[in-house]
């Protein structure tokens, strides 16, 4: 079945409207000169006949129905053109486009494929059988049609691009990769292009390139958050610690809102030994948002890594305040009394624990560890067995 995300996308990129744009991505541009030339072809007569002035004003009120998103108005009236002539190619694929966005596929399909052998250089049912196909995870026919688009037409972006995608669904890395070099080619001033070659190069191991792929895309667009985010990844993974925490903290001051920028940020911190840097950043993830248990935990972390359990405790102990009721945070706040040598308080938040999620192998492993350390032997292998 057709995704809403598809419909909306259609919808989005005016599919079935008349296109005001010129962009090299538009998938089609049903201008007026195109549809009216389209259906010139109906009878191939030099006249006007009357069968052909119902064809056109049939298609022409499918078109108006289409604006106004009635499918199937739509359909009904691109049905009655095709009685007067049924080797019109674009009327079918204009059936078609509504079927799909009626989430009839099987009857777009059937539309499309007849537009395609009336026409076979009909791009636009190509592109529509190739969303088809994609949201039915059947990659290779929905490859074989922008294939097809590309041995018309090599240039067309849009063709090239969805082929690329295709071939990442499919994990053909090499195969992408190639399709975007020759994209870039084509639109060197595209961040989002060497942007997803980045990911693809980075999905191929080669870091390297990865790296200079995504500081192409951050230097044709500064406020791009995602570039930014990639490379503080890409620069963590070559161990270059200043490199990764100048680029997340690039993508914080553009997207001061993502929350896991934060959490990176702050593990960034402390690994290079910017101790306060780092608790500054759970400081302020904690003062964005109050119920971010994570944030807790990782900041408490920190002060037990740096044996500092009482600021830990502390830190815990402030998340349970802000109302916060987690497995996670139990068993965290748990062990850092167990830590600390309180091993009542350690056991009130075990207890806590298995009350919050009895099946978690983890609520039974720690409270064991801990009747382990009271000597209470047989208890510790009870939970132990249990976990």
């Amino acid at each position: 079945m057709l995704s809403r995300n598809i419909i909306v996308f259609l919808t989005i990129i005016g599919f079935f409207l008349p296109a005001q744009s010129k962009s090299a991505y538009a998938i089609v541009d049903y201008s007026r000169r195109d549809s009216f030339s389209s259906i010139s072809r109906l009878g191939e007569k030099e006249r006007p006949s009357s069968s052909f002035s119902k064809a056109l004003a049939h298609y022409t009120m499918g078109i108006i129905y289409d604006t106004e998103s009635k499918f199937e108005d739509g359909i009904r009236e691109y049905r009655k053109a095709l009685e007067y002539d049924n080797a019109v190619s674009y009327i079918h694929t204009r059936l078609g486009l509504d079927y799909l966005l009626t989430k009839e596929e099987d009857k777009a399909i059937a539309e499309l494929k007849i537009a395609k052998s009336l026409d076979p250089e009909e791009i636009k049912a190509c592109f529509l059988l190739g969303l088809i196909y994609a949201s039915k995870n059947e990659f290779e026919l929905a490859q074989k049609e922008y294939e097809e688009i590309i041995k018309i037409n090599p240039e067309n972006l849009r063709a090239l691009s969805s082929l690329a995608d295709i071939f990442v669904l499919q994990e053909k890395m090499d195969e992408a990769a190639r399709i975007y070099e020759k994209l870039i080619e084509q639109e060197k001033g595209s961040s989002l292009l060497y942007f997803n070659l980045g990911v693809i190069y980075s999905r191929l191991g080669k870091i390297d390139k990865a790296i200079e792929m995504l500081n192409k895309a951050a230097e044709l667009d500064q406020n791009y958050a995602e570039a930014y985010i990639g490379l503080g990844v890409l620069y963590e993974i070559n161990k270059d610690l200043p490199s990764a925490i100048s680029n997340f903290e690039k993508a914080l001051k553009v997207n001061p809102l993502n929350v896991r920028i934060y959490h990176h940020l702050g593990q960034l911190y402390y690994r290079a030994k910017r101790f306060d840097e780092a608790s500054h950043q759970y400081e302020l993830l904690t003062k964005l948002n109050p119920k971010d248990t994570d944030a807790y935990i990782e900041w408490s972390n920190i002060y037990l890594k740096e044996k500092r359990v009482e600021e830990a405790i502390a830190i815990l102990e402030k998340a349970s305040q802000a109302g916060i009721k987690d497995t996670s945070l139990y068993l965290a706040t748990g062990y850092s009394y167990s830590v600390a040598g309180r091993n009542e308080d350690a056991m009130k938040y075990y207890r806590m624990a298995m009350e919050s999620d009895v099946s978690n192998p983890a609520v039974h492993f720690y409270l064991g560890a801990l009747y382990e350390k009271m000597k209470s032997r047989e208890l510790a292998i009870k939970e132990f067995r249990e976990a």
